[in-house]
């Protein structure tokens, strides 16, 4: 796996930002299906291009995820 997207990296954080700013986008012109399509690329390209080893976090932690997933969709 390459690493294209470093966590913490440059690459990282301008990705984030356009993210949260679509998501934000999204939410404040009531478009919900927006803001959710952009989390999920978001996580996609975050899996891909990053060493972040996503299933494995998930498999350790599904209460953590269940509980973020309920926050999301809560707010």
């Amino acid at each position: 796996m390459f690493e294209l997207i470093a966590v913490g990296g440059i690459a990282f954080w301008i990705l984030t930002a356009i993210a949260a700013a679509v998501m934000v986008a999204g939410v404040a012109r009531e478009e919900g299906w927006l803001a959710t399509t952009s989390f999920i690329i978001y996580l996609f390209i975050i899996a891909i291009f990053s060493p972040f080893n996503m299933l494995g976090t998930i498999l350790a932690n599904p209460l953590w995820l269940l509980a973020m997933l309920g926050i999301y969709f809560v707010c």
